[in-house]
């Protein structure tokens, strides 16, 4: 985990915690990520199999809310490689859930087979790297 990641506070807005419950958890081959503008999260299983097998830190894990549901904070950066070692290495299905208006909604998926809605983030990074 990078000091970026020490110092995201991770707040739960009422209006997330109401779309966390609608939207149920998925399978244990789909991870769902919340864009919060400067940084992304995740929760419930997805925020600890990602605390505890991308970041190796399960002490990233802050607990949120009456409910004290486990959430992770995650810089731009590291969600880039997340996205990259999900879908191209793991093989997982991602959600990205963003905000709308005082609201949420699911604004990109992706598979294995189907990367298309975040192409520009798994390769063009990516490739800039490697041309360095």
């Amino acid at each position: 985990m990078t000091s970026t990641e020490e110092n995201i506070t991770l707040p739960l807005d009422e209006s997330l915690g109401v779309y966390l419950s609608r939207i149920g958890r998925g399978s244990s081959t789909e991870i769902k990520i919340f864009d919060r503008g400067e940084f992304y999260s995740l929760h419930h299983d997805d925020a600890i199999f990602v605390a505890n097998d991308f970041l190796k830190s399960p002490e990233a894990i802050k607990y949120l809310g009456k409910d004290k549901i486990p959430g992770i904070a995650i810089s731009k950066l590291n969600f880039e490689v997340l996205m990259r070692e999900l879908l191209l290495v793991k093989q997982y299905r991602v959600e990205l859930h963003g905000k709308e208006g005082s609201g949420w909604k699911r604004i990109a998926k992706g598979s294995p087979g189907n990367v298309s809605q975040f192409e520009d983030i798994l390769f063009t990074n990516h490739e800039m790297s490697q041309s360095s």
